[in-house]
């Protein structure tokens, strides 16, 4: 009983022990020395399944003014809110850290620099809403900047990508602050549309990475995305961000189911000149009916047959 006691005591003592290394006490995001240990193995991860990897930048706006006029605890009180809105606001397989300060650094595994700029404006969104009391006088909202920077298109080490959006982010403080720029922005630039053969929208990396290879081997250019809702971000409205010819769709995602995706995608005349493979854990009569119904080209079942979806999509491109 002795020895198991000091072993608890020991074990409780490392655990403490790392917590204070890897997590920043004041807001609860990882340090900088944990991003950079993550980061290193994501892009290891990016570089053997060809994924894009984004890299954010973030500046508060003003903190040395609001500790000036309010005081270093009203300062602490920004810094702990968004730090909480940035924890809720991430997936598990992404890092979000504080560097220094008032800058932070944001790691998206998966996510394209427009991916990226999307996600952060739906933050930058929340953390404005949060009001904090002022000394005197009425309360007040805070805002922050952020450059985002995606591996490999602009850059293949930290060093490059952290250039890149800090670039960035200088470029959204000259514009006034209060907003999300990407790698490579210039003022008044018209939107750049990407264009691949196949859209990858599934959550299970492994079977993604699988198909990506498969596609990539056939000649087909592709992308991939995890979430629902950053899929229509991306695929939809007036000015749709990426186009592409065929898109292969999974219905249980996070954010949006794939039904939803789908109603999107017909709502605004995508399925025009995209043509969706619904891809679905059960083969359900319902399920293949209403995603039919929707305007799914076709539908297959998981597990499927490679060389049949292959075909699938050939078919599809041609038409």
């Amino acid at each position: 009983p002795e020895l198991l006691a000091r072993i608890r005591n020991r074990l409780e003592r490392m655990r403490m022990k790392n917590s204070l290394v890897e997590t920043d006490s004041l807001t609860g995001v990882a340090t900088r020395a944990k991003s950079e240990e993550v980061l290193a193995r994501l892009l290891r991860l990016a570089n053997r399944h060809s994924q894009p990897v984004s890299l954010a930048v973030l500046n508060i706006d003003q903190l040395k003014l609001i500790n000036t006029r309010e005081g270093h605890a009203t300062g602490d009180a920004v810094l702990k809110t968004f730090g909480q809105i940035l924890r809720r606001s991430f997936r598990g397989e992404d890092i979000v850290s504080r560097w220094a300060g008032e800058e932070f650094v944001a790691v998206m595994y998966g996510m394209t620099r427009g991916d990226g700029v999307r996600r952060l404006d739906q933050i930058l969104k929340a953390f404005r809403e949060s009001e904090f009391p002022a000394g005197k006088g009425p309360s007040f909202t805070a805002s922050f900047s952020a450059g985002v920077a995606e591996y490999p298109a602009d850059g293949s080490t930290l060093q490059e990508l952290y250039r890149a959006a800090d670039e960035a982010l200088s470029h959204a403080k000259e514009a006034g602050r209060n907003r999300v720029l990407p790698a490579g922005w210039q003022g008044n630039q018209a939107p750049v549309v990407k264009q691949v053969d196949v859209v990858l929208v599934d959550d299970d990396e492994a079977l993604t990475a699988l198909l990506a290879h498969t596609l990539k081997i056939r000649g087909y250019t592709t992308h991939c995305m995890t979430d629902g809702q950053v899929a229509v971000d991306v695929l939809c409205g007036r000015e749709p961000r990426l186009k592409t010819k065929v898109i292969l769709l999974d219905i249980s995602l996070p954010g949006l189911d794939g039904f939803g995706v789908l109603r999107q995608l017909a709502n605004d005349q995508i399925l025009r000149r995209t043509k969706v493979i619904v891809l679905t854990a059960r083969a359900l009569e319902t399920e293949v009916l209403k995603a039919l119904e929707l305007g799914a080209f076709d539908h297959l079942a998981k597990p499927f047959s490679m060389p049949v979806l292959m075909q699938l999509v050939r078919r599809a491109i041609e038409l």
